[in-house]
């Protein structure tokens, strides 16, 4: 966390502005308003144009270990999902051409760097996390968002490199023994540390032979937490997915299986909730019986994730325990893991191929 603080971009907010008003004349001409959107590694800055229509912006500077292929990626995938009419934070071309300008900035020590910088169409509407607990309609209407930009993304014929040190691609989800020898020191809640090693054990001898002979993978967006989900402002839909940083060439299960990870979360009933964006996402994007069998475990291993991963991040930094940002995601996926401890993964399943014959 600290190691990110220290490469997040201190661009100004009169250099944002100067920037934008340099290079995107034709797109944006002056800038009437500024404010500044919060981001992890990323700088965000929020633009609307003094023209009559008002047109607003989001001026993304990446982090200063920020590579330009895959910023480049993004900027294709984007482009992409506009074409098959998938909502999404389409890049603005600036006045020369360009997609990924750069910007200078300086770092801790006051030495210059230099970051990567994109404009970006301003998706209006509301954060999905605003919503919480997300009603069914709007957890639906998510489902079959993500169902169509499967299907949309499946034609992406882009070479997409691979990820394989990547712990948040499900793919990958052995990485996270490492860090459990941690969690079992700092965590006295027998009912949690076993629910995350039973997960795993599952993953290893279950799912993960599944997903490594899987035929129907490409490139998948990787992460529908709460915080990348735009509704529209009735909270009734879901009108487009942002930050696509994560993005992976694994298997299309993985993708919904995330999406229900973090459906799960602030639900009085979980299992209910996935039901719903499972049902909405297959009637668009079908998934095989195969792959219905193992989301209980796939979603599991997401939570999983979100637990020790948090754990790790607040023991490495002696961090607060409470920190909200640290276990925003955190405390309830633990608190889905200890409710479904005791259900066999055979009987979520069960409930899931219901929902879909129904």
């Amino acid at each position: 966390v600290d190691r990110m603080a220290q490469e997040r971009p201190r661009v100004e907010e009169g250099q944002a502005v100067a920037f934008v008003e340099q290079h995107w004349t034709q797109a944006v001409g002056t800038v009437a308003q500024v404010s500044s959107f919060p981001s992890y590694d990323d700088q965000n800055w929020f633009l609307k144009s003094s023209a009559a229509s008002g047109p607003r912006f989001v001026l993304k500077i990446s982090s200063k270990e920020s590579r330009r292929e895959p910023l480049k990626l993004q900027v294709q995938l984007m482009e992409h999902l506009r074409k098959h009419g998938i909502t999404a934070p389409y890049p603005v071309p600036s006045d020369e051409g360009d997609l990924i300008l750069t910007i200078q900035s300086v770092d801790d020590s006051n030495n210059p760097c230099t970051h990567y910088a994109r404009l970006l169409e301003y998706v209006p509407g509301r954060l999905y996390k605003d919503f919480r607990p997300q009603s069914f309609t709007l957890i639906s209407s998510l489902g079959a968002y993500l169902g169509h930009m499967d299907q949309a993304l499946s034609t992406f014929s882009k070479k997409v490199p691979e990820r394989p040190d990547f712990l948040w691609d499900l793919d990958n989800s052995l990485m996270l023994k490492p860090y459990l020898p941690a969690l079992i020191q700092t965590n006295q809640d027998k009912v949690l540390v076993d629910a995350i090693n039973n997960t795993l054990a599952e993953f290893e001898t279950i799912a993960l032979p599944y997903l490594k002979s899987c035929e129907r993978r490409g490139l998948i967006h990787n992460d529908a937490n709460a915080q990348n989900i735009i509704a529209n402002d009735e909270g009734t839909a879901v009108v487009a997915m942002i930050d696509f940083g994560d993005v992976v060439n694994s298997c299309y299960v993985n993708n919904v299986a995330i999406a229900m990870a973090y459906a799960t979360l602030w639900q009085p009933d979980p299992l209910a909730a996935v039901c719903q964006l499972l049902k909405a996402y297959h009637q668009v994007s079908p998934l095989t019986p195969e792959e219905v069998d193992i989301l209980p475990i796939l979603l599991q291993t997401r939570l999983s994730a979100s637990v020790v991963v948090s754990i790790d991040a607040i023991m490495k930094n002696n961090a607060d325990p409470d920190d909200p940002y640290l276990t925003v995601d955190a405390k309830p996926a633990a608190t889905v893991l200890r409710q479904w401890a005791t259900q066999p993964t055979s009987t979520l399943a069960a409930a899931m191929h219901a929902s879909l014959a129904n």
